[in-house]
């Protein structure tokens, strides 16, 4: 019976005082993930969850946002989205949201920072999500906005193409009634659960 995995040796990949020698090929989609300390009163502590994962073949990181924001709104119970802006984590350009929902421990406020970055020569997308319950966001935000602050990437930002399917030419008068309609996540709640 032949093996699904190739053989080692693989390279040695140190992560968090742990190392591993994954197979050929496989992707790293590391996780980085801190809380605060616990408080026996609070259902949820404040945490803030870094990944990286390799970009989409033709992926801009407004297409990789609008499809994170699409995804969140179709899986999160009561999402309402409260801030929507570009914006740069560690010089590179990036965009952020903040948006609310109802989990099982509560009302929960989420920020998601988005930001192209490179990883040993290949473009990754870099998502910096924090979650506090929403009255702890106040307060947490001045923390989240510090460890946004002191993120660095080992390599720049790589360039972000300009496509064909980018650029949207000013409709004529008689052609505007036949635009398409997109619905906007936080608006129009027909068919929400």
């Amino acid at each position: 019976m032949e093996h699904p995995f190739p053989t080692p040796p693989w390279a040695r990949l140190p992560r968090g005082g742990v190392s591993f020698a994954p197979p050929p090929g496989w992707l790293d989609r590391s996780v980085v993930a801190y809380t605060s300390p616990a408080e026996s009163t609070k259902p949820l502590a404040p945490s803030i969850v870094i990944t990286r994962e390799p970009v989409r073949p033709g992926d801009t990181l407004r297409l990789h946002g609008n499809r994170q924001l699409i995804e969140l709104e179709a899986q999160l119970e009561e999402f309402e989205l409260i801030e929507s802006r570009d914006t740069e984590l560690a010089g590179s350009p990036a965009l952020f949201f903040r948006y609310t929902w109802v989990s099982h421990v509560g009302a929960l406020e989420q920020t998601m920072t988005l930001a192209l970055s490179m990883l040993e020569g290949e473009a990754v997308m870099t998502t910096v999500t924090t979650t506090a319950g929403c009255e702890d966001a106040r307060d947490a935000d001045a923390v989240f906005a510090r460890m946004r602050e002191t993120m660095r990437f080992e390599e720049p930002a790589p360039p972000e193409p300009v496509r064909a399917s980018m650029v949207v030419a000013a409709p004529d008068a008689a052609a505007e009634h036949a635009l398409p309609s997109f619905p906007m996540p936080g608006f129009g709640r027909s068919g929400r659960r």
